[in-house]
């Protein structure tokens, strides 16, 4: 029982590695990657919320008002794609 636990443990803690170089190779943000995307994002708010549509960032959400056609925009369209935003329609 005791060796069959240590074994589990050993198959555990060796594939942590291993998992850890896929992500890392799947997604490869150094610091100053992830600043430049975090910085990327604050712009293509900015520019969006100067356009007067609105975005709540926490729930990554953009709302726009119904009616009107939502990646116009190519702000809307690059915040979908690169940063997993949703667009929410608003009647106003």
């Amino acid at each position: 029982m005791h060796s069959t636990l240590w074994s589990l443990m050993a198959l555990s803690f060796s594939a942590v590695p291993r998992l850890i170089a896929i992500l890392l190779m799947r997604f490869p943000l150094s610091p100053a990657a992830l600043c430049k995307a975090k910085k990327r994002c604050a712009n293509l708010l900015y520019k969006l919320r100067h356009k007067g549509i609105e975005a709540d960032t926490k729930q990554r959400v953009i709302f726009i008002p119904y009616g009107e056609e939502p990646y116009k925009h190519i702000q809307v369209v690059r915040l979908c794609r690169e940063f997993n935003f949703n667009i929410q329609f608003i009647i106003t």
